[in-house]
């Protein structure tokens, strides 16, 4: 912007230089000066162009800084249901799936037909499947946290000293 405005001002030129006169060794010691009276007019388009990028400028910026606050709101909500299905599974879903492999179990080893070798497999199956739901849940939920931290410059002064060292 600033440097549109200064567009406005012609700078002054001076000129020193000699001349040589074609009959004889005479010559001339010529100087000169100008001094530009141009208006403030001259260089409005470039001065509204300046200002219209300026303009630009800011709203893409501002643009940016809701998109990015949006993102870590969206964030921050999914990780908390992460974490409520996290504990659930932890409280809830894994004991009595390893209760189920107890009873299974047991029942499998007295023999008869109450249990057979099918439904204690289903029953270690659904153990290994909520343990496995529950890591892949861990693994979204720290990477949703780096996102978090990288949106947010939590770490940023980390970064900083470690660039002075």
């Amino acid at each position: 912007m600033r440097l549109a405005e200064t567009g406005n001002f012609s700078d002054p030129t001076g000129r020193v230089g000699v001349r040589h006169f074609g009959q004889g060794n005479d010559m001339a010691i010529m100087v000169g000066a100008s001094i530009p009276l141009g208006s403030r007019t001259a260089n409005r388009g470039n001065v509204a162009r300046a200002n219209a990028e300026a303009q630009a400028a800011e709203a893409e910026i501002a643009v940016t800084r809701v998109q990015v606050r949006r993102e870590i709101d969206r964030l921050i909500a999914e990780r908390a249901t992460l974490a409520t299905e996290i504990v659930r599974i932890e409280r809830e879903v894994l004991p009595s799936a390893e209760r189920a492999v107890v009873l299974v179990g047991d029942g499998f080893a007295r023999g008869g037909t109450a249990f057979t070798f099918l439904e204690a497999n289903q029953a270690q199956q659904a153990v290994v499947d909520a343990r496995s739901r529950r890591v892949e849940l861990l693994r979204r939920f720290h990477l949703n946290g780096a996102r978090l931290d990288r949106l947010t410059g939590r770490h940023a002064s980390l970064l900083a000293s470690a660039e002075n060292r």
